[in-house]
């Protein structure tokens, strides 16, 4: 076979005449979305290999980049070639293509991309992509909890997302994923998106989005060798396929590429049983509850509306909704969960912030020499909140704020305000929050997959509603109001 003349440009080869691409954007909804594909091939026959390939692309007027003819590493095989579709059919017919030729030629796979997925049918050779979104999707993907915990790590200044870094990472690199914003975002997106992308159509399952244990650094942690064959997936909702990547013991460090199987005795979580067996076997046999049987502070639940905030819309009706249908499932979800142990939680609410308030004046604290130094200039004043006040009316009480916030919310955080989700809906998230409050399983209890960066939010891979609240893990998740008639009617 007639090599094709190829020229250099920017460290790769091009076929002569056809270095320039204008990459397709895929609108889903109201995201546009770029996807890529790359051809991994083993270094060992890549001389051999890269000529069918590269014949194949040239031929079908596809746009792509190859590497030189020379010794690649290990990451180097993952982007043998890279290749840009100009339309989305260009996906299919170049993934059907590479199908033939390995049938045809045998060829040979090299190590797999770690921002992408392997594409079924393909032998491992196809690896597909995210490489551009726009602001919209990434916003949702915040709000939603959809980044995982090293992209956060990456994006964050402190518990949201740097802006600086957004506005940079728009103006300067379009929507790039790799440059200012890491590549792990790639993959994030392709769990949150999956089952609307242009390929997505060639799982018949759910779509395998872990990403490939990375090379062990010296003096790090090492792979686990034992127990590489993959259990088999619980439910369509579950996007593990069987595995879950563990973390280091630090939080907000990078998955460890030690992969733990999924253990398919587990009973996962399902409508009318919402926490899987293994989860509820850790809070009915492992946990005492000691705390909560006679600690007011801890089991009476005062919900708070931020009324004060610049964003409340005065719909306290709404409120109130939300903090009734909390009240009706509450007894019923901690008897569940619990095993009757505990029984006294009290939901108390809604209460204004602005009736429990008082105003501060704003002060000159820059001539005041005794202060730190740091907290020059004027304070700009605002309200606090009269924690004596509360408690003389209310007595001992753990308070929980109706506010707004990137999520849905934190255990002592509900982000209503402004939400226009059903009362079961946050009913139904209050649950998990609770579990989360009540005795947050340890990593111990089961096969967790990730910790929240900072924090110790810990999440069950078994489709449970102690997942990440999201419709891809979290059997609750967009099933609201079948779990709370559950509970609230048949219990």
């Amino acid at each position: 076979m007639k090599p094709l003349k190829m020229v250099v440009g920017a460290g790769w080869l091009y076929p002569e005449g056809r270095s320039g691409v204008k990459q397709v954007a895929t609108k889903i909804d109201e995201y546009e979305v770029t996807y890529k594909l790359h051809i991994t091939l083993s270094d060992a026959t890549y001389e051999r290999d890269r000529d069918y390939v590269a014949s194949f692309l040239y031929n079908n007027g596809f746009k792509f980049k190859c590497h030189y003819l020379r010794k690649m590493k290990p990451r180097e095989e993952a982007r043998a070639f890279t290749i840009y579709p100009e339309k989305e059919s260009d996906l299919v017919d170049i993934v059907a293509g590479i199908i033939k030729l390995q049938q045809k030629h045998n060829l040979t796979a090299g190590a797999p991309s770690d921002d992408g997925i392997v594409v079924p049918g393909t032998s491992g050779l196809v690896t597909y992509h995210v490489e551009r979104i726009n602001e919209k999707l990434l916003r949702d993907m915040d709000s939603l909890w959809a980044l995982s915990d090293y992209t956060k790590y990456m994006l964050y200044s402190g518990d949201k997302l740097n802006e600086k870094k957004v506005k940079a990472w728009l103006n300067e690199d379009g929507g790039y994923l790799g440059d200012i914003f890491p590549k792990s975002l790639r993959v994030d997106t392709m769990k949150f998106l999956f089952g609307r992308g242009p390929l997505d159509f060639l799982w018949s399952g759910d779509i395998n989005t872990e990403l490939p244990p990375p090379e062990p650094k010296r003096g790090g942690l090492k792979k686990k060798r034992k127990n590489t064959k993959s259990g088999p997936p619980h439910s369509k909702n579950n996007h593990f396929n069987g595995n879950a990547p563990h973390r280091s013991a630090a939080t907000g460090h990078p998955l460890t590429g030690e992969i733990e199987i999924l253990n398919p005795s587990v009973r996962p979580g399902n409508l009318t049983d919402p926490i899987c067996s293994n989860c509820l076997e850790h809070y009915h046999d492992k946990l005492t509850y000691d705390e909560f049987a006679d600690d007011l502070s801890k089991t009476r639940l005062l919900f708070i509306i931020n009324d004060q905030y610049d964003r409340y819309d005065n719909r306290e009706g709404y409120y109130r909704e939300c903090v009734e249908a909390i009240k009706k499932i509450t007894p019923h979800f901690t008897n569940y969960m619990t095993n009757g142990k505990v029984s006294n939680i009290e939901v108390i609410g809604t209460i204004l912030a602005s009736e429990y308030s008082e105003t501060i004046a704003p002060t000159d604290v820059g001539a005041e020499t005794s202060r730190p130094r740091r907290r020059m200039g004027p304070s700009k004043g605002g309200t606090r909140l009269l924690i004596d006040k509360l408690d003389k009316e209310f007595g001992p009480h753990r308070r929980i704020a109706i506010t707004t916030g990137g999520g849905y919310a934190i255990p002592g955080a509900y982000h209503i305000l402004g939400s226009h989700d059903s009362p079961k809906k946050w009913a139904v998230i209050h649950c998990h929050e609770l579990a989360h409050y009540l005795g947050n399983p340890r990593p111990a209890a089961y096969g967790t997959y990730h910790t929240r960066f900072g924090g110790g939010d810990i999440h069950c891979p078994y489709n449970c509603l102690m997942h990440h609240y999201l419709p891809c893990g979290n059997i609750a998740a967009g099933n609201e109001e079948a779990v709370y008639d559950t509970f609230v009617r048949r219990r």
